[in-house]
């Protein structure tokens, strides 16, 4: 379509305008450091706030504990036959 030097200038402009300017300057000068910043706002929170969901989730994971155990008991009890020689 074009010829050889057109290409090159097309191919110069992708490699250094979008590649250095667009992923270069605006991702890594930008978008990093703000995911380094909602990354620290979210540990901090997880941090402070840590004696007050870790003991909810640990009587949630108890009580999910209690109810499986229960159901294995109820389903071999009742519907696993224990009893076979197989």
């Amino acid at each position: 379509m074009f010829g050889k030097n057109i290409s090159r200038i097309w191919n110069m402009i992708e490699v250094y305008f979008f590649r250095l300017f667009i992923v270069g300057l605006i991702i890594v000068l930008l978008l990093f450091p703000i995911a380094i910043m909602i990354n620290f706002i979210i540990s901090l929170t997880l941090t402070l706030t840590a004696w007050i969901w870790i003991p909810l989730f640990l009587i949630v994971r108890f009580k999910t504990k209690i109810i499986i155990i229960i159901y294995r008991l109820i389903f071999s009890l009742l519907i696993y036959d224990l009893d076979s020689e197989d």
